[in-house]
């Protein structure tokens, strides 16, 4: 008798299972939309503002778009040769707002006054940022650009670079708060 309780629950476990599995037979999930590269939306940017241009590109993905190195350029994160640093769209993403691809579709860049560099490394140090020191001293003075971006979604990102000459480009990314893991450095490859 206990056999064949045993049988009957199992024969039942496995009729329920069955259920539940042809349940979601007929579910059909969407797709996640892709970007199209080739035939971006009319609002997606294809190109970064001047100074900036110089070291940076945009560069499309399926998953949509980011920033990169310009040609002729190296971005890298301090110790690594191998991680290739970039900035996406969706770097300041909230996830509950879409699954989607993001795409910028503003962009603007202005080289900060003196107040505002003062402001800029106050807040990179409540961050726990610090940018190295420069390479060589030069008389040329430190410029930090400010290129701040919005996406298809709304969602804005700033990128901080402190320029000090063509081999010295240092990167604070912040989408909104700037963590110190995204510091990344900036060279002409010669």
């Amino acid at each position: 008798m206990y056999s064949s309780l045993v049988r009957a629950l199992l024969a039942a476990a496995l009729c329920m299972a069955s259920i539940v599995a042809s349940a979601h037979e007929d579910t059909t999930q969407e797709p996640l939309p892709f970007l199209d590269c080739d035939h971006p939306p009319e609002h997606a940017l294809s190109i970064v503002p001047e100074p900036v241009a110089h070291w940076t590109q945009i560069q499309c993905i399926p998953a949509g778009q980011m920033l990169v190195a310009g040609e002729d350029w190296v971005w890298r994160y301090p110790g690594s040769f191998t991680d290739r640093p970039f900035v996406p769209a969706w770097m300041s993403a909230d996830a509950s707002a879409s699954a989607g691809p993001r795409y910028f579709k503003a962009m603007s860049v202005r080289q900060a006054g003196a107040d505002e560099i003062l402001a800029l490394k106050q807040r990179f140090a409540r961050s726990t940022i610090e940018v190295p020191a420069p390479r060589a001293q030069t008389d040329q003075p430190e410029r930090i650009y400010v290129l701040a971006a919005e996406s298809n979604l709304g969602e804005k990102l700033e990128v901080n670079f402190v320029y000090r000459s063509d081999q010295d480009i240092w990167a604070v990314p912040c989408a909104p708060a700037c963590a110190p893991e995204q510091l990344f450095h900036i060279y002409r490859r010669d």
